[in-house]
């Protein structure tokens, strides 16, 4: 060869193809398929050309590059070598495949099944049907019938092929003599080696990476048995053995806690581990306790998230688009199941026994639009438990949760920069590309579960006591005044102004101390209904007192949850943030259960006076919490635009997204029908039944917000994979 290029092409009404231009010392014709099958044995399938042209010289500018808009479009329907038919009994039987999956002629012996236009949906098809079935990895590297077909023939005359784990997706081995490294990936929870192919293609010549495909993981062979963490890393460490030269780590989302667990045991084992690269997630444990031990258990929390709920997560943030079907998806959710409750035990386990930790020194690598590593800054020092050596950042730009694919290129410069040395290692900015141990002080008060838990009693108790107000105000007004007219007022205003501030109060929540704005909360409602007291001792309450008093302990009730919602993640330790979060929403919940049936249960025994003495202490209970515990100052977000701004692109947000504009509708039309409802079914309760009866019809109304948090967790099941 004197020259090559090459370059996209996509002929009309087809897929994007690569095309490979080469010109030839003499002038000949290259012999296009023995050009295609050297590419193929060092390249990865996909960057092999679907077709090689040969020219008598490449165009060029007038400054002398490459001119690729006068590169020719190929001609006809391909090399006469690619179009070859089948000829053994094994390549025939993988070409009829071929051609009914990907609905094409007759394909030839040496083309790539990706550029004919295969993609991860139809090889996995293919994959299903081949018997004796390759692996998915197999059949990425070895994607034409050829190929495919010699290394079938080949197992089946020496038997089943190797269980090997670890699967090298590089065209060689590293090249230790210029300072190459071997990366060593895990996927993802429910992930493929495969999905480490772009890294792979982005890593520098001379390094090389394999990929673990983990037991009962490939779909190709869906009776496989899954296997925990520490039988898979031991038989990883095994085969890390053979690799020569220095090993770099690398595990993504909940396959961190594998990653970890490998690399404890690979320097145990005397492999040269030159660092633990470990992306998208953090460690997550169980709360501690013999209730949550006993809980978990027995009680299998995992299921109450549906697979529909759980794979439109994952979706949202960018994995696991290539499923379509229920079998495919019910396969990788359990596995994702599966791979979730392993890397919990591991981590709960780490904290709770004697642990040894790694000496080689560790990389947190993060996406900045990620939400599932959101308070990372803080999060990265959990790792400081499992290493001894160096934590260090790297921040992807605008990267997601799975980056993989998507920011391949930086990932690698990421690692690469790790293990050289080459970027500075000491007090690093905010969002730098690589940084080392932990920058800044570590905060004066640090988090903890028995803050935590006498912050939510408190909060829980002042909850109730919003809920007990406005139930026996309204029945009181019910009862005062027999107007239906003023009733459905009290109701209604002891939502719509919750409701109406309900956006500021979220703004105020982000950006403020919220042990500050919980104080207020409390404080506020607290003396609103002292006063209420007074003038309903003294004979002069009215009923524009009553309207004003509900309306204002609304209001405080709309800052004060958010404000408590989102105190969670600076009270508790980050490796519990998803069970608190939960806990946090069962709070809520509780507060719309029992208000009402403790309410109309006190008001025969006290009166309504009473209950509202009753609401007092609740929210003096609440105020006193807070004062007694100090809420660690971490703000895990950056607020770089105005409180105005704010709130104005939130709701720029909302408006332009037809779903969530169709939600805000249902929600509010859904709060007129209750109101409505309440102010209707009340009297006729309370005409017939008596107020504890009425008080139990309200709590079970509440029944579902309990429901929904009883999980103990986050919005995300099992706190979703990389939280």
């Amino acid at each position: 060869m004197a020259a090559c290029a090459v370059a996209p092409y996509r002929p009309s009404g087809s897929i994007t193809q690569l095309v490979g231009y080469v010109v030839t010392r003499d002038g000949t014709e290259a012999d296009e398929a023995a050009c295609r099958e050297t590419l193929a044995a060092g390249l990865p399938a996909h960057l092999v050309p679907a077709r090689i042209l040969t020219l008598p010289a490449l165009p060029l500018t007038p400054n002398g590059k490459l001119d690729r808009r006068a590169l020719p479009a190929p001609a006809g329907g391909g090399p006469e070598s690619a179009s070859a038919p089948a000829r053994t009994a094994t390549e025939k039987r993988i070409a009829a495949i071929w051609a009914d999956v990907l609905r094409i002629p007759e394909p030839g012996v040496d083309d790539s099944f990706f550029a004919l236009g295969g993609d991860s949906f139809s090889a996995l098809k293919v994959v299903r049907r081949i018997e004796p079935a390759p692996s998915l990895v197999e059949f990425y590297q070895y994607a034409t019938i050829r190929r495919l077909a010699a290394r079938l023939d080949a197992r089946s005359e020496t038997g089943p092929g190797d269980q090997r784990l670890l699967h090298r997706l590089t065209a060689r081995d590293a090249d230790v003599s210029t300072g190459g490294h071997t990366v060593v990936a895990v996927p993802y929870s429910g992930g493929s080696a495969v999905a480490y192919q772009p890294l792979a293609d982005a890593l520098p010549s001379n390094w090389a990476l394999r990929a673990a495909e983990l037991p009962g993981h490939d779909r190709s062979r869906p009776d496989e048995e899954l296997e925990p963490i520490a039988v898979v890393s031991g038989r990883i460490v095994d085969e890390m053995r053979a690799i020569e030269g220095p090993v770099v780590l690398y595990g993504h989302c909940l396959g961190v806690a594998l990653t970890v667990e490998v690399a404890r045991r690979a320097e145990a084992a005397g492999v040269r581990l030159a660092g633990v690269a470990l992306g998208a997630g953090f460690p997550t444990a169980r709360l501690p306790g013999r209730f949550f031990d006993w809980l978990y258990r027995h009680v299998p929390v995992d299921r109450f998230t549906s697979d529909r709920e759980y794979l439109a997560y994952l979706r949202a943030r960018g994995g696991f688009t290539d499923l379509d079907d229920k079998e495919q998806e019910a396969f990788v959710l359990r596995n994702v199941r599966h791979d979730a409750r392993d890397a919990e035990e591991y981590f709960t386990a780490a904290y709770r026994e004697t642990y040894t930790p790694l000496k080689a020194p560790v990389l947190t690598v993060v996406g900045a639009r990620d939400r599932v590593t959101e308070h990372y800054e803080e999060r990265r020092r959990e790792w400081g438990h499992f290493t001894d050596g160096d934590v260090g950042l790297a921040v992807l730009p605008r990267a997601g949760h799975f980056f993989l694919k998507s920011h391949s290129e930086p990932l690698a410069e990421a690692l690469v920069g790790f293990v050289s040395g080459a970027e500075e290692r000491s007090a690093p900015p905010p969002r730098t590309e690589v940084g080392s141990e932990v920058r800044g002080k570590a905060p004066e008060t640090a988090p903890d579960l028995r803050k935590f838990a006498l912050i939510a009693f408190g909060q829980l108790l002042s909850m109730m006591g919003s809920g007990l107000s406005t139930l026996v105000l309204s029945i009181w007004v019910l009862e005062q005044t027999g107007s239906l007219t003023s009733f459905a007022v009290v109701s209604a205003i002891g939502l719509l102004p919750g409701i109406l501030v309900g956006p500021i109060a979220g703004t105020v929540a982000d950006r403020w101390d919220r042990r500050k704005v919980m104080l207020a909360s409390d404080s506020t409602a607290g003396l609103s209904m002292a006063v209420l007291v007074v003038l309903m001792q003294s004979d002069g309450l009215h009923l524009w007192h009553v309207y004003l008093v509900v309306s204002v302990t609304s209001v405080a009730g709309a800052f004060q949850r958010p404000a408590y919602l989102a105190a969670v993640a600076q009270l508790v330790p980050k490796r519990y943030l998803g069970h608190a979060a939960g806990i946090g929403q069962l709070g809520v919940g509780v507060g719309l259960v029992f208000s009402p049936m403790l309410g109309a249960a006190l008001i025969g025994p006290i009166g309504i006076g009473g209950v509202l003495l009753v609401d007092m202490g609740t929210f003096a209970v609440g105020a006193l919490t807070l004062l007694l515990v100090r809420i660690p100052n971490l703000m895990f977000r950056r607020r770089e635009e105005t409180f105005r701004t704010e709130i104005r692109n939130g709701w720029r947000y909302i408006t332009r997204r037809p779903g969530m504009r169709a939600a805000l509708r249902f929600f509010v039309i859904d709060h007129a029908f209750y109101t409505l409802g309440f102010a209707v079914i009340t009297p006729m309760l309370l005409a017939e039944q008596s107020a504890s009866v009425l008080g139990m019809a309200l709590g079970a109304g509440g029944h579902s917000g309990h429901g929904e948090s009883r999980i103990v967790r986050t919005k995300s099941p099992r706190s979703k994979p990389g939280t």
